[in-house]
């Protein structure tokens, strides 16, 4: 599930807390195994941007980020 929402402000915050790394995650930990995933985003319509056109979208997974162009002007 994923949650989007937009502020407008001056200074964003970015917002990251270590995971805590209790018992259970250590035992849980030790079945976990790395793999390689192929992901793609592809942002057709959003809802509650700001009105300004000079923003772009950040997408965050983990340590890796991708940001997408300026919005198009118009329909082409």
């Amino acid at each position: 599930m994923v949650e989007y929402y937009t502020e407008d402000v001056k200074h964003p915050a970015m917002k990251i807390r270590d995971i805590d790394q209790n018992e259970e995650y250590l035992k849980r930990l030790a079945f976990m195994k790395m793999r390689d995933y192929f992901i793609i985003f592809e942002i057709g319509t959003a809802i509650c941007l700001p009105e300004s056109e000079d923003y772009k979208i950040k997408i965050a997974v983990g340590e890796e980020s991708w940001e997408t162009d300026l919005p198009k002007q118009g329909k082409d």
